[in-house]
């Protein structure tokens, strides 16, 4: 069964689909009550409802900063839907993708939070089966990522019978690639010693870019890993220190005898016996040449004269949208003011695909009868324009802010857009590398207090077939001519 925005499940609200697998579907919802959002994960085959009933008894039990917390069960259909912590941040796979390679500090904050994970379920008797990037949700708190289990739906738990259906428990049980060669053989055999191996399989991706175990066929891959041949992490990384390739050569054992025997023996040896590890920090604020986004609610001041209270609603789901397809497209948050924000990106393709994320967010997006009578729908205009600001740190937050003509060129091409609208500058078109949307050129217009004229382009989405009025700035040509 799957839901559109706006469906009722429980006492929760569909606001949208954040995440399609094959046997699971994931939706951002909002309690219709306590307004607070959480994530709703709803089984496609029924024959897998016992092991979805079984993770969430354990995402409930296993209370831990390190895995997420499931707070509620509704019934889709019959059959048991979890409700589980949302998390305003990406995904591992996600920040891979958009940042490449881990540094070694980075590297240590996420090995220290998923092996801490790790040994408290180990201790409470649960074998995870299948840690992987995209399982591994990284939420930001204050200055750094806190690394969270997401997936316990294969979870093995000592002491009772194991859930799984007869066809599935004579397959695979987990993902081949991640998967410890005596899992690929005896899956409702395993011990915490196939967790280690998973978890040496995450780092060693997570540093070097690369599988150690790759292949297109997963019967190729599970030939790899039964032989545990792969290149030593050193020949792909040659920084890393003596510990961590120790430590993955130790955790990559093919003989589980051989493998290191716990989490706490791979933290330990991953930190070289030291108590403190580096935190996994949020990648430093862009610098160089940096695309500067600007945003703004169209009408807002409408709503809160209206309706202050609806209005704080709106915001709450606005921000939502606004920072979880943030962390996705590697963006860095400079500040807000009210219903505005001002975000950086060193890349100005991500800064656009942002953009397109967000409206496309906003769209389909369920807001309240009250908002759509003021305004159909919550637009929100975005300005795009990419140069090298001035960078340097608040004096209080200390969070990067940017100054300068650059800063001021963006702000006033998102002054010139109207609701749901892109504008942006020919600096950030040139850069531009996506089909996912249609740069048109719009021409040149004089931008209020810039003395340059600007070369403005509607960046148009196709799944919002949308057109606006000239930009809300002077035509060169008129403006010569005046």
């Amino acid at each position: 069964m799957s839901f559109t925005p706006g469906d009722i499940v429980g006492n929760y609200r569909v606001e949208a689909q954040v995440h399609r697998a094959a046997y699971s579907d994931r939706y951002r919802v909002r309690h219709v009550e306590l307004e607070t959002h959480h994530c709703l994960v709803v089984i496609k085959t029924p024959k897998l409802a016992r092991r979805q009933l079984q993770a969430g008894r354990l995402h409930a039990r296993l209370r831990h900063p390190n895995i997420v917390a499931c707070t509620d069960l509704v019934r889709v259909g019959g059959e048991p839907a979890l409700i589980l912590d949302w998390i305003n941040g990406a995904l591992l796979r996600e920040h891979l993708d958009a940042r490449g390679e881990l540094l070694v500090e980075e590297a240590d904050g996420l090995a220290s939070g998923l092996l801490r994970a790790l040994d408290f379920m180990h201790r409470n008797g649960v074998i995870h089966r299948n840690i992987k990037p995209s399982g591994i949700a990284l939420e930001p708190a204050e200055d750094r990522f806190l690394p969270r289990l997401t997936d316990l739906a294969l979870a093995r738990v000592f002491g009772t019978e194991d859930p799984t259906s007869g066809r599935l428990r004579r397959g695979l049980i987990g993902t081949a690639s991640y998967m410890a060669p005596e899992q690929t053989r005896y899956p409702d055999a395993v011990d915490e010693r196939a967790d280690i191996w998973s978890v040496g399989v995450t780092l060693y991706q997570s540093l070097t870019g690369h599988l150690p175990f790759p292949g297109e066929r997963v019967e190729d891959v599970i030939a790899l890993v039964r032989e545990g041949t792969y290149i030593p992490v050193q020949e792909l990384r040659q920084d890393l220190p003596d510990r961590v390739v120790r430590t993955l050569a130790a955790a990559l054992q093919v003989d589980p005898a051989h493998r290191l025997a716990s989490a706490r023996d791979f933290l330990r040896s991953w930190t070289g016996g030291k108590r403190r590890v580096a935190t996994f920090k949020v990648p430093a604020a862009p610098s160089g040449t940096v695309t500067i986004v600007f945003t703004d609610v169209q009408d807002s001041t409408k709503l809160w004269d209206r309706s202050p209270d609806l209005m704080r609603k709106v915001l709450t789901a606005h921000d939502a949208i606004m920072r979880s397809t943030l962390a996705r497209r590697a963006g860095y948050e400079v500040k807000t003011e009210g219903d505005a924000f001002m975000v950086a990106f060193s890349d100005a393709t991500a800064a656009v695909n942002w953009c397109a994320d967000v409206q496309l967010a906003l769209a389909e997006h369920p807001w309240p009868e009250e908002v759509s009578e003021i305004m159909g729908t919550l637009r929100v205009r975005m300005g795009l324009h990419t140069g090298e600001p001035d960078c340097r740190p608040h004096p209080t937050t200390g969070a990067m802010d940017y100054f300068g003509p650059m800063v001021n060129r963006s702000a006033r091409i998102s002054g010139s857009a109207y609701g749901g609208q892109i504008l942006a500058s020919a600096s950030v078109v040139t850069s531009l590398r996506s089909r996912r949307v249609q740069a048109v050129r719009l021409g040149q217009y004089m931008l209020k207090g810039i003395s340059e004229p600007e070369e403005l382009y509607d960046i148009r989405i196709p799944e919002l077939p949308r057109t606006y009025p000239p930009p809300r700035a002077t035509p060169v040509k008129a403006h010569a001519s005046s």
